[in-house]
């Protein structure tokens, strides 16, 4: 279920190996009582360089970007997102319950404009803000395991949330 990512960052991963599974869990564990600021910042980040994927969150729709910075909505949207991280990074070493919680996901998000640049992008600005928050000598094998663990993330996200589309389409 976990892979290693390939030197080509666009493959799909399939798994973790056991040392990116250590990184993921040294680092967490040093930011995981920052989880809100971890959030926040990378949501932040997020709008800053897509204002126009707030029109997919209904919360956002009509606000600036500006007001973003003290909006709670935003505050309450980011720590739901940060827990189902904490609980990817809680459950690293039980493929079935990691990849339950980003199907779980996928499943919520059905309908909603997800696209695989936002994805991306959301990936790289939530490892920007944990790496902004460890004193761990940050490397290139820890930004391979965060790309990898936040890629496993979407991958099940999306196929889920992509599925559901699907059969809602065939309803109609």
């Amino acid at each position: 279920m976990f892979c290693c990512m390939s030197p080509d960052k666009e493959k799909e991963p399939t798994r973790l190996t056991d040392d990116q599974k250590r990184i993921i869990q040294q680092v967490w564990s040093e930011v995981r009582h920052q989880i809100d600021e971890v959030g926040v910042e990378t949501f932040l980040r997020f709008f800053n360089t897509h204002p126009e994927a707030m029109d997919s969150f209904l919360v956002f729709k009509n606000m600036e970007v500006v007001d973003l910075e003290t909006s709670v909505q935003l505050k309450e949207h980011a720590l739901k997102v940060t827990s189902v991280v904490d609980k990817c990074v809680a459950r690293i070493n039980d493929p079935k319950s990691f990849e339950t919680i980003c199907r779980d996901q996928g499943i919520n998000h059905a309908g909603r404009i997800v696209t695989d640049e936002f994805q991306r992008s959301l990936r790289d600005k939530y490892i920007e803000a944990i790496k902004a928050r460890t004193s761990v000598a940050w490397s290139a094998e820890h930004q391979e395991a965060w790309e990898t663990f936040f890629n496993l993330m979407q991958r099940d996200m999306m196929n889920s949330m992509r599925h559901m589309n699907a059969l809602r389409d065939r309803k109609e």
